[in-house]
């Protein structure tokens, strides 16, 4: 077992009000956990051992799908800067908003409509590729709520959306859209209710579409055909629809947006 996660199981084990970190002055390298460090021993700092993030933001403990690729691509976003990167591109923006946050995350906010009405932010994407990202939706229990990825011709606006919605119950669905107010078809209803992690793969002509509760095991979902429906795939991105005035409005909160 390596030492963090040891350190991570020993800290759980104690009253999270008074736990520290002790070692020995002589150096000896073993690591207790105490409510406060005896004579011969020093506290450690949990910030020097990794254990602990930014000021303000608590310890840290993320799954390795949240940690940042070391070679990033122009088109990831970690979604932690003062403001929405402009590489992102509003299509039927409406009366949505999209607001950095202050915490490493984003949030979008939409406003139910009578009648479909995806807003979306996209970016110039062809060709094969993996895409990634983390986010969280409190869509509402209403039927035709949905959210998640999308993936888009630019050039007749048709598209194909992938992630959580509702309809008679929350499910992973798949669906096509002749544009960003007129629904064409839903291809993938999945019985999943959970999870934080969508991916989907493009080898320029299939979509595979996965998602994940913890980053790290995957479950398939299904595929879809570009030329079927999309024709050309150019754009990629994310965007929120709910076609049920009498939902309230609701947030999706991006943690991270990764290409590969």
């Amino acid at each position: 077992m390596g030492r963090t996660m040891f350190l991570v199981m020993a800290l759980a084990s104690v009253s999270s009000d008074a736990a520290v970190l002790c070692t020995a002055k002589s150096g000896s390298g073993i690591v207790r956990v105490r409510t406060t460090c005896r004579r011969r021993e020093r506290q450690l700092d949990p910030v020097a051992l990794g254990l602990q993030g930014p000021a303000g933001q608590g310890t840290a403990f993320e799954a390795p799908a949240d940690t940042r690729p070391g070679s990033a691509s122009p088109l990831d976003d970690e979604f932690n800067a003062a403001s929405v990167e402009g590489k992102w591109s509003w299509v039927n923006q409406g009366s949505a908003t999209i607001a950095a946050g202050a915490n490493g995350y984003t949030t979008l906010t939409v406003t139910p409509t009578n009648g479909d009405s995806w807003r979306m932010r996209v970016q110039s994407k062809s060709g094969s590729f993996t895409v990634t990202m983390r986010y969280a939706s409190g869509f509402p229990i209403a039927n035709y709520a949905a959210t998640g990825f999308v993936f888009r011709n630019s050039s007749n606006g048709r598209f194909t959306s992938y992630g959580f919605g509702y309809n008679g119950g929350p499910n992973v669905i798949v669906q096509r859209f002749t544009d960003a107010t007129t629904f064409s078809s839903t291809q993938i209803s999945f019985g999943l209710t959970t999870a934080q992690y969508l991916k989907a793969t493009s080898d320029g002509t299939t979509l595979t579409f996965y998602a994940s509760l913890d980053g790290v095991a995957w479950i398939k979902i299904g595929t879809e055909t570009i030329a079927t429906h999309i024709g050309t795939l150019d754009q990629i991105g994310f965007g929120v629809d709910c076609n049920n005035n009498g939902a309230a409005a609701f947030d999706t909160v991006l943690y991270w947006f990764r290409v590969a």
